[in-house]
């Protein structure tokens, strides 16, 4: 059976924005240029959009499914994007109108795709081959486009055959699904070798990757509380997810720093951008900061370069905020250090394409980010993306297929909640002014998780309980009489609390359930002593 690759209308939409934006100042001239000429500008357009936003899908979808052959990716994406638009173009022809073409069938598209310039330029040099072909047609240009594409897809065939023939033959048989249209394979009309073909087949062209050099944003630590992170048997949640995110932290640490690759990223084994997907309050943040912590512990012990960071997108009338992303992202792509970049609330960072439509700064934002995800910047493996969101599919398509989403759910169970409870009176059940017995933690348990109290809210509820319990008036008079001796202040803290007990906690979760639901039923249904 044949592979099918599949790219769906959302996938192709996302990328004609990315292009949009990408080539905006092409377009636009173009725009003028042809100004006199709508019928013409017209369908250049149509023919440019449809090309660029299949390019794009097509290449994002092949890096992932063949790392490390960038160009071969590159060539491909070509054959099929131009082999979509002249399959376009058939059905819109009339098959029973004669047409006057004045294609030249011996075009040069060696003068095309050129070898010795950027992906971008080379992108860009269709769509000005394109405009070029079409300069002199006085009738309907709609034949010579559709002749230009066609001729196009079967040079690149032909190209893509002379460059890498292992290449070629792995992928021939591939057949694309894009938005209904079938590409059945590769198909050469026309064998001709290219010749003189100057570019290397795994090489990286420095220059396809965004500049940034002009602003230089360093990347800061990110600061965490470490008093704040939990042990790891105090994290409520699927073992297996902290398990695996683990196991990427790993795999981070066995980065080559002499060859700048990490093994595992060339063996497709390390997935380095990792999206915690859950409702607020469900420890996300928790499960994130030991994760740091975890990493930081690796960094000491085995004497690496680890910096833990967040991305800073701030905006400054100086530098702008796409400049400082670029600066950043071409930090990481560097590969001089190991990178833990933990984005909280990751739907803020990257917004939906309707939203940044409005606003060209987001959308600029949306653009490159989707570029570091696809490997515009090289993933040499050095680094780690971790992100949370409340709701993953809110996400752009393109930037949610980059990660791996774990679904974090926190608390699942009555039991997870009754342990939750637990251990957020840990330090009361220490000090002994905690009465709470096993059973009475399972009935709070069922009455926050039957009540729909996030893990958040009970945890707050726990803390508050723990600070009201503390003795205050007689309390804060004793410690300040200790003000030079702070192992008797917190000593005498632990012992001026009165008791907390399972009705007082009971009482507090009720209250709370009452308020969410704006109803007093739920009262009813348990007993409060």
């Amino acid at each position: 059976m044949k592979p099918v690759f599949d790219i769906d209308r959302e996938t192709l939409d996302y990328n004609l924005n990315f292009a949009g934006s990408k080539y905006r100042s092409f377009l636009s001239n173009l725009r003028i240029k042809l100004d006199k000429n709508p019928d013409r500008l017209s369908k250049i357009i149509n023919s440019s959009r449809k090309y660029l936003e299949t390019y794009h899908s097509a290449k994002s979808l092949l890096e992932r499914e063949f790392f490390g052959h960038e160009n071969s990716n590159q060539i491909l994406s070509q054959y099929v994007s131009s082999k979509v638009v002249s399959n376009s173009l058939e059905e819109l022809i009339n098959d029973n109108r004669q047409f006057v073409t004045y294609f030249n069938t011996d075009f040069e598209f060696g003068n095309v795709w050129k070898d010795n310039l950027p992906e971008y330029e080379k992108v860009k040099n269709v769509l000005i081959n394109l405009e070029e072909a079409t300069k002199d047609i006085e009738s309907d240009s709609l034949p010579v486009i559709n002749e230009f594409f066609s001729a196009y897809s079967n040079y690149m065939a032909n190209y893509l055959l002379s460059f890498d023939s292992d290449y070629f033959e792995n992928v021939k048989d591939i057949q694309w699904n894009i938005d209904g249209q079938i590409i059945d394979g590769i198909k050469i009309e026309d064998r001709r070798p290219i010749e003189n073909i100057d570019i290397e087949k795994n090489e990286i062209f420095e220059d396809d990757k965004p500049k940034g050099t002009d602003f230089f944003t360093p990347l800061k630590p990110f600061l965490y509380d470490k008093n704040k992170v939990l042990p790891r048997n105090e994290i409520i949640g699927n073992e297996n997810i902290i398990k695996e995110i683990e196991e990427s932290v790993k795999m981070l640490f066995c980065y080559n720093t002499k060859e700048k690759i990490n093994p595992f990223i060339v063996k497709k084994r390390f997935h380095n951008s990792i999206l915690l997907d859950g409702m607020p309050g469900s420890g996300k943040t928790e499960l994130s900061r030991y994760i740091m912590w975890y990493a930081d512990e690796l960094n000491n012990n085995t004497d690496s370069n680890l910096l833990i960071t967040s991305l800073d997108i701030s905006s400054s009338m100086y530098d702008g905020n796409i400049q400082k992303l670029r600066s950043q992202l071409n930090q990481i792509s560097k590969g001089d250090k190991l990178y833990l970049i933990f984005q909280d609330e990751l739907n803020q960072l990257v917004k939906n394409p309707e939203i940044t439509e409005r606003d060209s700064g987001k959308a600029d934002i949306l653009f490159e980010f989707q570029k570091f995800l696809e490997g515009d910047y090289i993933n040499r493996g050095n680094y780690i993306l971790l992100g949370t969101t409340n709701i993953a599919t809110n996400l752009p398509r393109p930037v949610y297929d980059r990660f791996e989403v774990f679904n974090w759910k926190g608390v699942e169970n009555v039991e997870d909640m009754a342990n939750l409870i637990q251990f957020k009176l840990k330090e009361g059940i220490i000090s002994g002014y905690v009465n709470i017995n096993s059973d009475e933690y399972y009935e709070l348990g069922k009455i926050a998780y039957e009540g729909g109290l996030s893990a958040r809210e009970s945890s707050n509820i726990c803390t508050k309980s723990l600070k009201n319990a503390f003795r205050k008036e007689e309390g804060i008079y004793e410690v300040h009489k200790f003000k030079e001796d702070l192992e008797k202040q917190l000593d005498i803290i632990d012992k001026m609390h009165n008791e907390i007990n399972y009705s007082m906690i009971a009482s507090n979760m009720i209250d709370r359930i009452n308020t969410k639901e704006d109803s007093r039923e739920v009262s009813k249904l348990y007993k409060v002593v």
